[in-house]
């Protein structure tokens, strides 16, 4: 049986790695939207699609850009007249996407939406885990969300520094810790 202290290193590593996960896939999901929205004007939401491709590797795709207002900017069904734009796409789908649903499992297969985001994303200082701030500590495990994200449905972050947890983080967590 290992000690103790080497269960309890291990635990703090495991949870470290889930930290620096989290703030990777919003910085994901904030790079892909800006590099989008660099090239093309008014760009606020990703319509994206994750499937199996052909050789059963998941793959997450842009479908459409859209708006402030909704109204399609982009979809690949149309192209775009644009070399740049085109270029943009093909780099989000393979550089910050494909990355994104590695990162987020199954939680992306599907239609989704990445939402723009006003907000800064939260980055962990090396050897803290990420959004220490936003949440407390109990026997090792982040429990709280921060009250204004508790009733949001959008997996973007309020417009302040706070980070709203993303559907996969708060189903890992027990209801009772609500």
């Amino acid at each position: 049986m290992p000690e103790a202290a080497l269960v309890a290193l291990f635990d703090q590593m495991r949870e470290e790695h889930h930290a620096v996960g989290r703030a990777l896939v919003s910085l994901a999901e904030r790079v892909a939207i800006e590099t989008v929205a660099d090239v093309l004007s008014g760009a606020h939401a990703l319509a994206v699609q994750g499937e199996y491709n052909e050789d059963g590797l998941r793959i997450l795709r842009i479908q459409r850009v859209l708006g402030a207002g909704g109204e399609a900017l982009f979809d690949v069904d149309d192209g775009h007249d644009d070399r740049a734009v085109e270029e943009a796409i093909d780099l989000v789908d393979t550089e910050y996407l494909d990355l994104l649903i590695d990162l987020t499992g199954d939680e992306y297969l599907g239609s989704n939406t990445i939402q723009r985001s006003g907000g800064a994303p939260v980055v962990p200082p090396v050897g803290r885990t990420a959004n220490s701030a936003a949440r407390r500590v109990s026997g090792g495990r982040h429990l709280e969300v921060a009250p204004e994200c508790r009733s949001s449905a959008i997996r973007t972050a309020p417009s302040s520094d706070t980070h709203c947890p993303t559907r996969a983080e708060t189903t890992a967590w027990p209801a009772s810790d609500w």
